[in-house]
């Protein structure tokens, strides 16, 4: 029975915490674990139903969780599913699960999938294993860096630390120290970006992986819970990861008929929606917050369309236009 990476990382996700057995876990530890793992809420009705497949054969698995006072752990304290016999799909799953993960080096789970990978059963595992990973290839940004810093941050986030970051902008000459009660890690464009409270201004703050200079955990603060950040509302209508704090706006685009069926199946964000279509092109609207991604997005396709409102924006466009095009002339 084919798994999805999801369902793959709560697994091994679940596994490492039943092997510790220093501890009881109850349901909703598991549900954190796994929420943590994913960087998304994991219900609790998701991992009842993975215990469920993890006890029963359809996987191979067999694993002897036991409940008792609402507390879950191996019955057997030397189990681990990593031991079990790999059906064809789970070979390719975790092939592909440390695929993605591998491009990211520093994630301590990407480390745990290539163990298991190195005790699959038979050559002719192994080699298959290979075979699937090489038939992936993903984007990726070899030279960003910061990526050293992507597991002591997950561990920060899941221990509930405070970290001290030195971090140096890339507008500024000089580094600054940032204190900061962590919250959520967010890809955007193969960068890292940490969201965290600044300790100083009080503010949710972005700081991207690639500017750290070090990191490391104050034990002077008290770690201060997140009571109003929730990222679902946080980006709805935000593209990147710059969050201005204003209110989004209705932004209407006209588009050249030759680049309408490429929008339509390429949305530039969740909330576009096709207003008209005329001989000439199509009428779109947007919501979302005026940040620089959304500037940057627009004048890479200023070929193929252009703001109709609302008109500050518009000007602003008109402007940034105007001095591309003097500098041009200019070289």
């Amino acid at each position: 029975m084919p798994v999805n990476l999801d369902v793959l990382l709560r697994f091994h996700t679940i596994d490492k915490c039943l092997q510790n057995r220093y501890r009881k876990w109850t349901l909703r530890d598991l549900m954190e674990a796994c929420s943590e793992t994913l960087q998304k809420n994991v219900s609790k009705r998701s991992v009842q139903n993975d215990i469920q497949k993890m006890r029963s054969g359809d996987l191979g698995y067999y694993a002897p969780i036991v409940c008792k006072n609402g507390l879950y752990s191996y019955e057997d304290p030397s189990y681990s599913i990593k031991n079990a016999s790999l059906t064809e799909a789970d070979i390719q799953s975790i092939a592909i699960a440390s695929k993605i993960l591998g491009q990211y080096k520093g994630f301590e789970l990407h480390s745990e999938l290539k163990e298991i990978a190195n005790k699959l059963e038979s050559k002719a595992q192994r080699d298959r294993f290979l075979q699937i990973e090489n038939i992936i290839d993903f984007e990726q940004a070899e030279k960003i860096t910061g990526k050293e810093y992507l597991q002591p941050i997950l561990q920060a986030i899941q221990n509930k630390e405070v970290l001290c970051i030195a971090y140096k902008r890339f507008d500024a000459s000089q580094t600054n120290t940032h204190i900061v009660h962590p919250y959520l890690l967010k890809e955007y464009k193969s960068r890292w970006y940490l969201l965290g409270l600044n300790h100083k201004h009080q503010l949710i703050t972005t700081y991207a992986l690639d500017r750290m200079i070090s990191l490391k955990e104050d034990y002077h603060y008290d770690y201060i819970e997140n009571a109003t950040f929730d990222p679902k509302v946080y980006f709805k209508n935000t593209i990147g990861i710059t969050y201005t704090g204003e209110l989004p706006v209705q932004l209407t685009l006209f588009v050249e008929k030759a680049f309408v069926p490429y929008l339509l199946s390429q949305p530039l964000h969740s909330t576009q929606k096709l207003l008209e279509e005329t001989e000439r092109g199509a009428y779109f609207q947007l919501e979302v917050v005026n940040n620089p991604e959304l500037k940057t997005l627009i004048l890479g396709y200023s070929d193929a369309m252009s703001i109709v409102a609302p008109a500050e924006l518009k000007k602003d466009f008109i402007d940034k236009l105007k001095q591309a095009k003097n500098r041009y002339e200019g070289v």
